[in-house]
């Protein structure tokens, strides 16, 4: 039996992750390369309809999350709350992407605790009753892609990106492209990492990732994730990876 375009993604994908952090920097971004120019080969193999008036391309919709809120500051540094720093970047991406055509909604747009708003009264937690109020927005409208945008800590030399992607896999295409421009961003080489406990990135049919955008412990780029320059550059490098997700491999998109 012949395997599908999927199934040989899913064979790239897994060979990647047995390489994991050991994978040298040039051997890593030619597998990438490899990976690529494969799916763009297959995706012209696909029948496509054109565009026209009678016949519109579906809207991407797009949830952006940003982590925490209200009286949940998430991690803390020098008096800079970390949520600050997720609404921000949070907001200027959201503005961005919606310039690109997508359709986009942010979980929330003010500092404000989701579990304030979660009808789910009779439970006590109010971690519990956050996490439940998110994945009930997301579900609500249905989106191809969710972004939950976070800042990490960690130690103080600690710096650059990291995005987490869910246990199923089905987001790994996303947070590889999106890892790679975070890397270049701070001339790291770190790999997107699967993730089996998160609520929102486990709850999810859609592609789920949750992007940290640096640490907030480390003094340096703290100062960075508070600068809107900064800010705008790792929106940028964000939508370029989106961008290049959906022209490479639209297939992997559920439209609605």
């Amino acid at each position: 039996m012949k395997s599908s375009p999927l199934d040989k993604i899913e064979i790239i994908r897994e060979s990647f992750l047995v390489e994991g952090k050991a994978m040298a920097s040039i051997s890593f971004r030619i597998s990438l390369f490899l990976l690529l120019m494969y799916s763009i080969y297959m995706v012209t193999l696909i029948p496509k309809i054109s565009a026209s008036p009678s016949t519109p391309t579906p809207a991407i919709n797009i949830v952006i999350d940003p982590g925490h809120g209200g009286i949940d500051s998430g991690a803390t540094y020098a008096e800079v709350e970390e949520k600050q720093v997720n609404l921000a970047v949070a907001e200027k991406l959201a503005v961005a992407l919606e310039e690109q055509g997508y359709h986009v909604i942010l979980t929330r747009e003010r500092d404000e605790a989701l579990s304030d708003s979660s009808p789910r009264t009779e439970i006590r937690s109010r971690h519990q009753r956050d996490l439940i109020q998110r994945g009930a927005i997301v579900n609500h409208f249905t989106p191809q892609i969710i972004l939950s945008i976070h800042a990490n800590s960690g130690s103080l030399t600690k710096r650059g990106g990291q995005v987490l992607y869910q246990a199923k896999g089905q987001g790994y295409l996303l947070a590889h492209i999106l890892q790679q421009k975070l890397n270049h961003l701070a001339n790291k080489n770190e790999v997107p990492l699967k993730n089996k406990s998160l609520y929102l990135l486990n709850r999810s049919k859609s592609i789920a990732l949750i992007v940290e955008v640096g640490y907030i412990s480390n003094p340096f780029e703290r100062e960075l994730l508070l600068n809107h320059a900064y800010q705008l550059e790792l929106v940028n490098v964000m939508v370029e990876g989106i961008n290049e997700f959906m022209f490479c491999f639209p297939w992997s998109i559920t439209t609605r």
